[in-house]
């Protein structure tokens, strides 16, 4: 896969084109990566950042503490979780 370090990238706070997303999630069509996109952004999990005249999207703190009490303990990905 050509952008497999994407997720990687994103939970580290890094800005990723919107362009290497929808290349990682290659199996959904695009127009609905860009929808599922623009939910986070309405959520405020993501923000939609403009650099050098490209679209690229970065997660939120709220995102990531979201992802950390939310995400993590529903997979059982947490210091006390069983």
């Amino acid at each position: 896969m050509a952008y497999e370090d994407v997720p990687d990238r994103l939970l580290s706070g890094e800005a990723v084109p919107r362009s290497e997303i929808i290349g990682y999630n290659a199996s959904m069509p695009d127009v609905q990566t860009d929808y599922c996109l623009n939910i986070l952004c309405f959520a405020m999990l993501m923000v939609k950042v403009y650099e050098d005249e490209t679209v690229k999207f970065q997660i939120t703190p709220f995102g990531q503490t979201m992802r950390i009490d939310f995400v993590k303990r529903i997979d059982g990905d947490c210091p006390e979780c069983p």
